[in-house]
């Protein structure tokens, strides 16, 4: 995982990017929530929290061969992702979906282990872009 620096707010808006895919995309979710940095570890928090869930029950239908419920939670974690900006994890969450859809098995597992390991990577970003970032409850624009 790289950090770099997104244009746009100010100093302290970082954008974490693997493999040309943003991990997550401070600049994007700021926007989405007005500029409003003080809510941004609400909305993380939440995230993390019903992910968690999401992930433990796309393990389950891994293990048990449940390709219909593999595509839900997946397609749950995908719009989820969508929604907080975290690209990367939108996109292998994508492909888990797609290779539900069609009726695959093949690669799953691998998937899985992409989408859990996009995850810590997202919520390490989040944790680094908080210690950077004022907590003040003022808006970056």
């Amino acid at each position: 995982m790289q950090t770099e620096e997104a244009s746009g707010c100010q100093d302290s808006d970082v954008t974490a990017v693997d493999d040309g895919i943003k991990i997550f995309d401070s600049e994007e979710l700021l926007k989405r929530l007005g500029g409003n940095v003080a809510m941004l570890p609400r909305f993380t928090a939440m995230f993390e929290k019903n992910c968690s869930g999401y992930l433990e029950a796309l393990r389950q239908a891994i293990k048990s061969g449940n390709d219909e419920q593999v595509r839900i939670q997946a397609h749950s974690i995908k719009g989820a992702a969508a929604n907080i900006a975290a690209h990367k994890m939108k996109e292998s969450a994508s492909a888990l979906e797609e290779m539900a859809r069609d009726g695959g098995r093949d690669g799953g597992g691998e998937l899985l282990i992409q989408l859990e390991s996009d995850f810590r990577d997202f919520i390490a970003a989040v944790r680094s872009f908080n210690e950077i970032t004022p907590a003040s409850g003022a808006s970056l624009h």
